[in-house]
């Protein structure tokens, strides 16, 4: 995911629920792009998120 669609599905800081989910065990990468808006400009260091991993649940959080 790229942060600017994110912000455009109205998720306002997605880098804040990235660190969210990394905090919870989840793997997740991220590289820098440029990415071009909906008007045609570029916009250069725009994040880039991959989730690498998923979460193994363990016994203590109800399995989820």
């Amino acid at each position: 995911m790229v942060s600017m669609s994110v912000a455009a599905q109205r998720v306002r800081h997605p880098a804040a629920r990235v660190r969210e989910l990394a905090a919870s065990g989840y793997t997740i990468l991220s590289s820098r792009v440029t990415a071009i808006d909906s008007d045609g400009f570029a916009h250069s260091g725009v994040a880039l998120y991959s989730l690498a991993e998923r979460r193994q649940p363990s016994l203590f959080d109800g399995g989820s």
